[in-house]
């Protein structure tokens, strides 16, 4: 396997699942910001936060993926709890509340998708593919749909 056909990803848990996002979109890591809230938002947009001059929203992706809400603890070996990972697609930037932040892992791009894991709310239609590692299921998401159809 050549490093062409790797693709660099953050990986972060939500919800006893494991996501990830290409490492070209997250653009940095923070820690749980002050919220202000926006009246007549979807409830997936906590509020928004300041980030170098700039308000940016916090997306929920359980509410946005209308995943099932489940409130654990982080896993041990977790690096980073309780985390915000700032993000960038078509030129939009997007805070995305996480659990924990496990790091960056080199996947390969896949061929072509032929199985999908996920299929739980609106996961399938934003995840671009899905890697299984170690017995774990890693959701890439499309950050460029999900936040086009996020309306952010």
């Amino acid at each position: 396997m050549t490093a062409e056909n790797q693709l660099p990803t953050l990986c972060f848990r939500l919800n006893e699942r494991i996501f990830g996002i290409s490492a070209t979109d997250a653009h940095m890591i923070v820690g749980r910001q002050d919220l202000t809230p926006l009246p007549r938002c979807p409830d997936y947009i906590l509020g928004v936060f300041g980030y170098w001059g700039r308000a940016v929203a916090l997306l929920d992706l359980v509410r946005f993926l209308k995943l099932k809400k489940n409130e654990i603890e982080p896993a041990e070996g977790d690096q980073i709890s309780n985390r915000v990972v700032i993000a960038r697609a078509a030129e939009m930037t997007i805070g995305l509340a996480v659990q924990s932040v496990l790091g960056v892992v080199k996947l390969s791009i896949p061929e072509e998708q032929s199985k999908r894991f996920s299929d739980e709310g609106r996961l399938f239609e934003f995840t671009k593919y899905e890697y299984v590692k170690e017995d774990q299921i890693i959701s890439v998401l499309d950050m460029t749909r999900l936040l086009h159809e996020a309306r952010i």
